[in-house]
């Protein structure tokens, strides 16, 4: 049962301004000092504690002395002191003195029970008594004595000095007024909060000190299934007689639950307690210090509190708490009787904000790598996970958010993933940072994603914003920004220009964007490669053959980065594109082999804006390839297609066409080109053959020859053998 009195002698939670008042007086008792009052060296003092002359705060001379006639031989003081003072006496053997040894200097407590003799090592040496007093007594007394503890035989004369002083100021502990007990009757109850006090006690070598503070009993009530948490702080300690402060905590009975240590000034220590029943434990705080100043906090707690410690947590999603502060301290466990696995946390926002969020766990009693941080959008889909590696090594998550919703909510998880039977704690911080909305296109947030949605624009107006999107390695984020889409209307018979630039980045991952054109169902038009550096500047201009909208889409997979573009109409340029040659290698190639179609495709002019064509390649009536390719500042471009040889003699044509830019008739005729390769190898030329033909020839002229022959002579004989019949024999 608790008693009447601890409760009448409740502490109030209190801050610091006791702890320097006290030290002020340590230091004027230790360090400065101050100008003690002389006696007059009339009279002698007590030649026994019942005798001893009462004192007060100043410097007292005196002698004791044996010769042949007379004697004293001990000197006895009576020093009355405010209870809850630090009491200090300095005793110095003048050089004048016959004799150091067997002299001694004896502390007597209230009760004239002696606390320490100290011998003087040599003439001209003090010793010095200082200790923290209690409050039992209301006119307390210490008793110094200087007494001579040598032979009766011996004449001597001790000349010495007394330095005696206390503070003015009392303790105060935890705000009661006065010194908290020593023991566990009339122990100060503590609630919630901040306590201060003082303690100081009898040294290692002493006996017993009735007067001393002796230790700052203190009882708390558990509540149930909650944490006690104690954690001791050593404000300032005293720099003569310097040892520990020791904290432990008690039950009833004496048994010692658990005990921490202190002796560096500004040091902390801390003892955590579950306990099993509702019976009253104890802090005991002592030190054999002059005296200690420290600060008791008090926190009651639920298992692996987090936030302000009154409450866990959630373990899953659905029970997240809210991540209302921009660092959020938090506890996952496991030990004394209670675990806590994970803690979820939900982070609410304007959307189109940039959101960052860090994880770093700021101590822990087991691997860091048993700790993952999770990361889930608002469908409470996981996007993201990282394994913690080490003590004060951050891990973060940043976000480009959009606007398709008023508010978003991204939750974050911090689960142990370790071994069941393992005892752990580990006590992290979250830190979360959102920006301001985004302001594309002066809207105030961010630009549809979608052609649907899309923000419509001017043209020859420049346009600002913001985009970002999900690291390739992760899963799809559903709060991301991904792309912004802007709609223009183009005029039929124009080409649309697009310049764009990139501004800047924010946040880490940085990895440029991209910019296209798409038409009404989303069908890409025009794309060119990436910028990926602050500063650098592209164009594209793409031939509209129609007024209907078409899109320009910016996307990027940065966490966030900025670009300005302007779209403009222009009239198309007077350019004639045509196939300038075709060629195959090698050129009469193998059936199945494998050859090369080279095909040159040129202009009239040099094309200095960007513009897209498309080399298409048939074999007969059947298309083999097609390249799309860019000129830019050129007239003349080669392009190579790979071909597997038919088995057989073929031709091939070459048909170009323009994609953008310049209007195109499709009815010119030097847009396409036909060549016919010969397949296969020339017969070898063995002459069989033509010899074969030339004796043909041959015999056909000599039977042609024989003809004519017989003809000519069957004339003859039909014509001009008559007359040779006829004409009369010549004469000799």
């Amino acid at each position: 049962m608790r008693s009447m009195e601890a409760f009448a002698k409740i502490a109030r939670p209190m801050g610091l301004p006791f702890i320097g008042l006290l030290m002020l007086a340590v230091a004027s008792l230790l360090i400065a000092m101050p100008a003690f009052a002389e006696g007059n060296g009339d009279g002698d003092a007590g030649d026994d504690l019942a005798t001893a002359i009462e004192i007060g705060k100043g410097t007292w001379t005196g002698t004791i002395f044996r010769n042949s006639t007379a004697e004293d031989v001990a000197d006895h003081y009576r020093f009355p002191f405010p209870e809850g003072a630090v009491v200090e006496a300095r005793a110095v053997l003048d050089e004048t003195s016959t004799t150091h040894l067997d002299v001694n200097f004896r502390v007597f407590d209230q009760d004239r029970h002696q606390v320490i003799s100290l011998d003087f090592p040599q003439l001209g040496s003090e010793e010095t008594f200082a200790a923290l007093t209690n409050d039992l007594v209301e006119e307390p007394d210490y008793y110094f004595a200087i007494t001579w503890d040598g032979s009766s035989l011996v004449e001597y004369q001790i000349n010495y000095t007394l330095f005696v002083n206390h503070s003015d100021f009392t303790q105060d502990d935890a705000l009661s007024g006065g010194d908290a007990p020593s023991s566990y009757e009339g122990a100060f109850l503590l609630i919630e909060g901040d306590h201060s006090g003082s303690v100081g006690g009898s040294d290692v070598d002493w006996e017993f000190d009735h007067n001393a503070d002796g230790g700052d009993m203190f009882v708390l009530f558990p509540e149930e299934d909650m944490f006690v948490k104690v954690t001791i702080t050593l404000d300032r300690k005293s720099t003569f007689r310097d040892r520990s402060l020791v904290l432990a905590l008690e039950n009833s009975t004496g048994g010692v639950l658990d005990l921490v240590g202190i002796n560096e000034e500004g040091a902390s220590e801390m003892i955590r307690f579950f306990p099993r029943t509702l019976d009253d434990v104890y802090l005991n705080v002592t030190s054999t210090s002059v005296i200690n100043n420290y600060t008791l906090q008090i926190i009651f707690e639920v298992p692996g509190a987090d936030g302000d410690g009154n409450a866990d947590a959630g373990e899953d999603p659905d029970h997240a708490m809210d991540l209302d502060r921009p660092q959020m301290p938090g506890t996952i466990m496991r030990g004394h009787g209670a675990e806590d696995l994970a803690d979820f946390f939900d982070l609410t926002f304007e959307s189109s904000a940039f959101v960052e969020v860090t994880l770093t766990l700021r101590s822990g009693t087991s691997s860091p790598s048993n700790v993952v941080f999770r990361v889930l959008d608002h469908t409470k889909v996981e996007v993201v996970n990282f394994t913690m590696s080490d003590l004060d090594a951050p891990k973060r998550f940043a976000a480009l958010t959009h606007s398709r919703f008023p508010t978003l909510r991204y939750y974050f998880g911090i689960t142990w993933e370790g071994p069941e039977n393992v005892s752990f704690e580990f006590r992290y911080e979250l830190t979360n940072v959102v920006g301001e909305a985004q302001d594309d296109a002066g809207t105030g947030e961010d630009v549809s994603n979608t052609t649907s949605g899309a923000e419509s624009v001017s043209f020859d107006d420049p346009i600002t914003g913001t985009v970002g999107g999900t690291n390739p390695q992760w899963s799809h984020d559903l709060n991301v920004d991904g792309a912004d889409v802007y709609e223009v209307f183009p005029t039929s018979g124009k080409f649309l220009t697009v310049k764009a630039s990139l501004d800047g980045f924010e946040g880490e991952r940085r990895v440029g964007f991209d910019f296209y054109l798409v038409d009404q169902a989303g069908d890409l038009l025009v794309k060119l490669h990436s910028l990926f550096n602050v500063g650098d500047e592209e164009e594209f201009s793409h031939y509209i053959p129609h007024s209907l909208p078409v899109y320009v889409v910016v996307t990027s997979e940065s966490e966030s980065c900025g670009y300005t573009f302007v779209a403009s109409l222009e009239d198309p340029p007077d350019i004639d594109i045509f196939v300038a040659s075709m060629s195959v290698t090698p050129s009469r190639p193998e059936p199945a082999s494998e050859a090369t179609i080279t095909v040159v495709v040129g202009s009239s002019v040099v094309i200095e804006t960007v513009t897209l064509i498309r080399i298409e390649v048939f074999d007969g009536g059947n298309k083999l390839a097609e390249q799309d390719i860019i000129f830019d500042d050129t007239d003349q471009v080669v392009v190579t297609f790979p071909w597997t040889v038919p088995s057989s003699s073929t031709d091939l044509t070459t048909l170009v066409d323009t994609l953008n830019v310049i209007a195109w008739d499709k009815d010119k005729d030097n847009n396409e080109m036909t060549i016919r390769v010969e397949v296969g190898s020339v017969e070898p030329d063995d002459g069989s053959d033509d010899e074969g033909r030339d004796m043909m020839f041959w015999i056909m002229v000599l039977v042609g020859v024989i003809a004519l022959v017989i003809l000519v002579a069957v004339l003859y004989v039909v014509f001009g053998g008559h007359d040779a019949e006829d004409e009369e024999p010549e004469e000799y």
